[in-house]
């Protein structure tokens, strides 16, 4: 058993055993712009979450400092790659908090599978 196999099913254990912790969010992945520049939207789709409210100084995908107020957390990542089309968050994409909040996605982090090029998790932070 590798190490990869070993976080797969750390990964999978925590999905089953954090799920009465986990709030479904709306997510909407960036398609592209319109003729004006701004952006469009697929339809939004439920996704469930660990979401943390708690403010923290990250290093933005720029290299900028910035402060983020909330960390979703998606531990199924199989759910998270057919809403994206296989393409992963980007900071362009939306997420709607279950009371209606949102904010820009600032940061991205999580582990990559070397064998098939997908995210075994996915963490987006939030402004």
């Amino acid at each position: 058993m590798s190490l990869l196999d070993v976080l797969r099913s750390g990964i999978k254990t925590a999905h089953d055993i954090t799920k009465p912790l986990q709030a479904t969010v709306q997510f909407s992945h960036c398609l592209g712009t319109d003729a004006f520049g701004k952006p469009t939207y697929a339809p939004a789709v439920p996704l469930t979450a660990i979401v943390e409210w708690e403010q923290k100084v990250i290093a933005s995908q720029s290299g900028i400092v910035v402060s983020s107020r909330i960390t979703v957390l998606f531990l199924d990542v199989a759910a998270l790659a057919a809403a994206t089309a296989g393409e992963g968050i980007t900071t362009k994409d939306k997420i709607v908090l279950p009371g209606g909040e949102t904010g820009s996605i600032v940061g991205i982090e999580g582990f990559l599978d070397a064998l098939t090029g997908e995210p075994v998790t996915a963490t987006a932070y939030l402004e």
